[in-house]
């Protein structure tokens, strides 16, 4: 389990790929999602989530960062947003 400053630290490159484009080296399907290793040079690699996905991925296909729910609002009403990506 993660204490107070694992999950400070981990929020600190959260939005790091927001607006950045990338290329899909591999990707799965789980169940109704779809998540791939996306290449981003210099900036290393990161594992996300993919969607609009209506046409056929291919590995190499260009995606970019975009924000997005992702969860239903808590107990109080509050909408966690993050970095998802969408085929170029």
């Amino acid at each position: 389990m993660k204490n107070t400053i694992e999950y400070w630290r981990d929020g600190l490159n959260k939005y790091l790929y927001l607006g950045k484009t990338g290329k899909v080296l591999s990707y799965t399907r789980m169940e109704e999602i779809l998540v791939a290793v996306i290449d981003f040079g210099k900036n290393g690699n990161v594992i996300g989530s993919l969607i609009n996905t209506a046409k056929k991925i291919k590995i190499g296909d260009r995606v970019i960062g975009v924000i997005r729910r992702v969860g239903k609002p808590n107990e109080s009403g509050l909408v966690q947003y993050g970095v998802k990506f969408k085929l170029l």
